[in-house]
């Protein structure tokens, strides 16, 4: 598995610095490269576009045969964002990316992160799937809790709407609670992982070492 500090002591041959500044730094300037264009032909470009709101979809070029059936593809993403009942939060975003890595920690997933430099959110792979719904019952649509603990918000797959038993898909509880202008620059949403199956765990795994070697 990858844990956060692994992720970040990855190819750089330096002593491990696993303070949150550190952690912070590291992430944001591997997704400012990506975006800058140093990724080079490793991602390709969607577009979402509503009245205001222009949204850049950056997902990879290599197309692993499971990596979408653990986390949104740029289609799916795009109807969600179709349906987001209040298009003007949608200008919080400049460009949603498609992150296919596994990072996790104490069996806390890193599901996203947002740069509010760039107004950019990343969105990595998680063991729920992320609302990609390939598993039984679709568990975006399963009822669950919202709350923050420190800089960072840990979310789960959905947050219960308490009518009839509608929920709120993930992505939008993530957008409806980015803080554009507080403290710090980056805001880091996390999932606690569920009781996930040894297999799904391994086929996460399995993907993100993909990609690892690919120079994603």
């Amino acid at each position: 598995m990858f844990d956060i500090g692994e992720y970040c002591a990855e190819d750089r041959g330096a002593i491990r610095d696993n303070s949150h500044e550190a952690i912070d730094f590291e992430l944001v300037s591997d997704i400012s490269d990506l975006v800058a264009g140093e990724a080079g032909s490793l991602y390709l470009n969607d577009r979402y576009r509503n009245k205001g709101a222009l949204v850049e979809i950056m997902y990879p070029a290599d197309s692993h045969a499971s990596l979408y059936s653990h986390m949104l593809s740029p289609e799916r993403l795009r109807f969600l964002l179709s349906l987001y009942p209040r298009k003007i939060d949608l200008q919080r975003l400049s460009r949603i990316v498609i992150r296919p890595r596994y990072i996790e920690a104490g069996e806390i997933e890193l599901a996203a992160l947002y740069i509010k430099s760039s107004r950019t959110l990343v969105l990595y792979l998680t063991s729920s799937g992320f609302g990609s719904g390939i598993f039984a019952g679709d568990p975006e649509f399963v009822s669950a809790s919202l709350e923050k603990i420190t800089l960072s918000k840990i979310i789960t797959d959905s947050v219960d709407s308490g009518r009839d038993g509608a929920a709120i898909p993930a992505l939008w509880n993530i957008i409806s609670v980015i803080d554009t202008e507080g403290e710090g620059g980056v805001e880091k949403f996390f999932i606690r992982r569920p009781d996930a199956a040894e297999r799904i765990i391994a086929a996460l795994c399995e993907i993100s070492e993909h990609y690892t070697g690919l120079g994603y």
